[in-house]
């Protein structure tokens, strides 16, 4: 009957290991909380600045003002009225993927994910195409007749 003190010494250092693993899960969460708090914050910032009637929803309208004043900030299709209108035609299709004419939180950081690969993509492809600057590496037989000393 001694015995039964036992098994709770024995459960102290699990105890301890499961703390230890508890506060880190909530650090772990904390983290990530932060992280997608500060998304919503940026993403929710540049939606208020589209939605104009401060609905809380982005509509088709709205978007294409938005995408119209973009392409106008950064000058493309200037002597391209049919091009930019081609272009928001596919932005809205894209963005609006269920086709409701009703854009999403969701579908917009779908489509900002969707930019930024691509984007990505873009880059490795530049960076695979051009010559590489960083200077090689030497080999033995690099080395062969050279004057060392």
């Amino acid at each position: 009957a001694d015995d039964a003190p036992e098994p709770e010494e024995a459960s102290k250092p699990a105890d301890g290991k499961v703390a230890a693993l508890e506060a880190k899960l909530e650090k772990m969460t904390a983290k990530i909380e932060r992280e997608i708090a500060s998304v919503d914050e940026r993403l929710g910032d540049r939606l208020h600045l589209i939605d104009q009637d401060n609905d809380g929803v982005v509509d088709v309208d709205e978007l294409r003002d938005a995408l119209t004043a973009i392409a106008a900030r950064q000058h493309k299709f200037d002597d391209d009225p049919e091009g930019l209108e081609a272009f928001i035609q596919v932005a809205l299709q894209e963005i609006d993927e269920d086709g409701d004419d009703v854009i999403t939180v969701q579908e917009v950081e779908q489509w900002f994910e969707k930019l930024e690969d691509e984007v990505e993509d873009e880059d490795i492809a530049e960076d695979e195409s051009e010559p590489d600057a960083r200077p090689r590496a030497v080999s033995a037989d690099d080395e062969g007749g050279g004057s060392r000393s």
